[in-house]
């Protein structure tokens, strides 16, 4: 006797040919062909089972606690994790959360520093094209303190 993965029956009684039969619900099974009980099937609303990596279509809106808006029916959700728990499927949406809104803010605050810059470093360049190397002699007259620590610190280098 075996018990019947339908209805749990005790009572399951072998048919022969390795075919077992529940007196109580008529379920038929091959205890061979049994598939382990204690493994995670999930399906989706059209009884297909699904498993991790597939992609999914949400059919309806679906509340997110802590969100301030729904996930829209509609959105293609890729790459999906089956998981134990109180909810079956965990996954990642792109384009929905709270660090998605913040990421976007600070590249675009990236991008609008990279262009000030760039802007400023060609402002400089231009500035610089009209600009000549001073003399010695020169470097000397206007700033005499900047000649004088440079000499020293070539007689530095000198005595090494």
């Amino acid at each position: 006797m075996k018990p019947c993965p339908k209805c749990k029956s005790l009572y399951g009684y072998s048919l022969g040919n390795e075919i077992f039969a529940c007196p109580e619900c008529s379920h038929e099974w091959n205890p061979d062909e049994v598939g382990d009980e204690n493994v995670l099937k999930v399906l989706d609303s059209n009884g297909n089972e699904l498993v991790n990596g597939d992609s999914v279509i949400i059919i309806k809106n679906l509340p997110v606690k802590g969100a301030p808006k729904p996930i829209k029916s509609g959105t293609k959700v890729k790459n999906i994790r089956l998981t134990d728990g109180d909810h079956n499927i965990d996954c990642k949406i792109d384009g929905f959360g709270m660090m998605e809104k913040a990421q976007k803010n600070f590249q675009t605050g990236l991008n609008q520093l990279d262009e000030v810059m760039d802007k400023r470093t060609r402002a400089i360049q231009r500035k610089l094209k009209g600009v000549e190397t001073l003399s010695e002699a020169e470097t000397k007259n206007i700033l005499p303190e900047i000649a004088d620590a440079s000499l020293m610190m070539d007689e530095e280098e000198d005595d090494e």
